[in-house]
């Protein structure tokens, strides 16, 4: 393998993203006002290093694998980049009988836009199809038996919907939300801290794209320089 000068760095527990939906009088569960938008940046998925063979010499040291290897042949070239971003919105619901409920509460969503291009197969410009994408969370919200307040179990939600999406020249666009993926899962008016990039094992809570045959091909993540 060549030697390169850059770092990819997945994220995963060093920090703790998310979004917080809706404004609600002050309960038990904290509300941050402003997390209403979170935008992360995909990197190349390399194999987890679960057998060291070699040990890094660079800071922090620590055992290492070798040879890299990926899941999945899909990756970015030169220029390549990719995005996921979710995003809170509120879009007015309105009737057309001219009853009272005409201005009804807002409908509450979290959107999620994926942007990809530059991606390749062994230099050649990919055109076809990834295979879904996930993400491990974390809700607390008042939506429990008793109390009400509560934190929900670590799960993993879906981020691609429908999981196949076709891509053309390495470019991809795919907008779906919250409530496409999981009808009902956001229900207007309630508060809900959701933690995104959560899990108990390693790498498991992390934005994940996968290619068309279902291998974990990008994630979120930081290039260095």
């Amino acid at each position: 393998m060549k030697s390169v000068k850059w770092i990819s760095l997945s994220i995963a527990a060093m920090f703790t993203f998310g979004v917080v939906v809706s404004t609600a009088s002050a309960y038990n569960v904290p509300a941050a006002s402003g997390a209403k938008k979170l935008t992360v940046p995909l990197v190349k998925n390399f194999t987890r290093c679960t057998a060291p063979t070699n040990s890094h010499t660079g800071l922090p040291p620590a055992p290492s694998c070798s040879p890299v290897t990926s899941p999945s042949t899909l990756d970015f070239g030169v220029k390549g980049k990719g995005t996921v971003t979710l995003a809170v919105v509120k879009k007015n619901t309105k009737d057309n009988d001219n009853d009272a409920d005409e201005d009804s509460p807002t409908d509450q969503d979290i959107t999620v836009t994926t942007k990809l291009k530059g991606m390749e197969v062994a230099g050649v410009p990919y055109s076809g199809s990834l295979g879904g994408g996930s993400a491990g969370v974390r809700i607390t919200d008042l939506q429990n038996a008793a109390p009400a307040d509560a934190t929900v179990v670590d799960i993993t939600f879906p981020v691609l919907n429908p999981p196949a999406q076709s891509c053309l020249d390495g470019k991809c666009t795919i907008q779906t939300s919250a409530d496409a993926a999981v009808p009902g899962v956001i229900v207007n008016g309630a508060l809900a801290s959701i933690q995104i990039g959560v899990g108990t094992a390693a790498g498991a809570g992390q934005i994940v794209l996968n290619d068309g045959g279902g291998n974990a091909a990008f994630n979120m993540g930081l290039l260095v320089p």
